[in-house]
C-alpha cells in the first residue's frame, strides 16, 4: 500500500499504463485508491479512482466530528493555549 497525492497518482498511473492517457485526464477523486498488481515483472494497473463504500459507523463517526467542530454554518472559534 502506498499512499500519496492525487498529482502524483496521476503520474504514476499513466507512466505504468499509458493508455489512461494525458496525466491530466485520469481521475483522482479525494479518497479515492487505484488498484495495482505486481504481475510477470511489470506493474498492471487494474482500476482508478475507486471510492471505498461509507460504513453506518464512518457515517456516525463523521457526523460526530462535525458536531464537534461546531460545523452548524457558524464560525469555529478555537481558544488560544
Amino acid at each position: 500500500m502506498a499512499v500519496s497525492h492525487d498529482a502524483v497518482n496521476r503520474q504514476v498511473l499513466a507512466a505504468l499504463c499509458p493508455d489512461l492517457g494525458d496525466p491530466d485526464s485520469i481521475p483522482q477523486d479525494n479518497g479515492c485508491f487505484n488498484t495495482l498488481e505486481w504481475r510477470d515483472e511489470k506493474w498492471i494497473v487494474l482500476a482508478i479512482n475507486e471510492i471505498p463504500p461509507v460504513s453506518d459507523d464512518t457515517a456516525r463517526l463523521s457526523g460526530e466530528l462535525f458536531d464537534d467542530l461546531g460545523a452548524e454554518g457558524g464560525k469555529v472559534t478555537v481558544p488560544p493555549g
